[in-house]
């Protein structure tokens, strides 16, 4: 950038005639630094007053326009098929309440028969343990039911307490 020569080397200041920032950073850093001298006469007061010095004729109608001749016939746009009005069927943005959700169901374990989490989470107390298949077997005694019901109990309590030690030892780490 050369100061005394109006160049920079992004050419902003030779084309538009204006400073460009580069050239106002080491403007910014002279003292009382002169405007005038590094924007074009173009931009000046009396450049202006002397563009609009001369009356401009007023065009009223559309009579007065110039005839120009193009030596060729412009037509409109050809469509290839008509589109019915609105807006188009993909860009439709329809409302939460119009979507139509599956409903959200419990997820329950395989593997413990507990409900909120799947098989591979950290989640099931029995990860890591193969647990045989029992196969389907006929409709089980209502004594089978309550047993059945019972270890679900129990497997569910020593998972939150699993859980509640693992609260209880992230605390104490946190603490240290």
């Amino acid at each position: 950038m050369y100061l005394t020569q109006h160049i920079c080397t992004c050419r902003e200041w030779q084309v538009t005639g204006k400073p460009c920032p580069h050239v106002l950073a080491v403007i910014t850093t002279l003292r009382q630094p002169n405007m005038e001298q590094y924007v074009d006469k173009y931009y000046s007061v009396e450049k202006l007053q002397a563009a609009y010095q001369g009356v401009i004729p007023m065009i009223t109608d559309r009579e007065q326009w110039p005839e120009v001749d193009k030596g060729f016939k412009l037509h409109p746009p050809t469509s290839k098929k008509p589109r019915p009005p609105g807006r188009q069927k993909k860009n439709i943005y329809h409302a939460p309440s119009e979507k139509e959700d599956k409903a959200r169901r419990q997820v329950i374990c395989p593997t413990c028969n507990a409900p909120g989490h799947r098989r591979v989470s950290w989640r099931c107390p029995l990860t890591g343990t193969k647990k045989e298949r029992e196969p389907k077997s006929q409709p089980q005694s209502q004594v089978e039911r309550r047993a059945k019901s019972q270890t679900l109990l129990l497997v569910e309590q020593t998972h939150q307490e699993q859980g509640q030690l693992w609260q209880e030892n992230k605390l104490q780490g946190q603490m240290r």
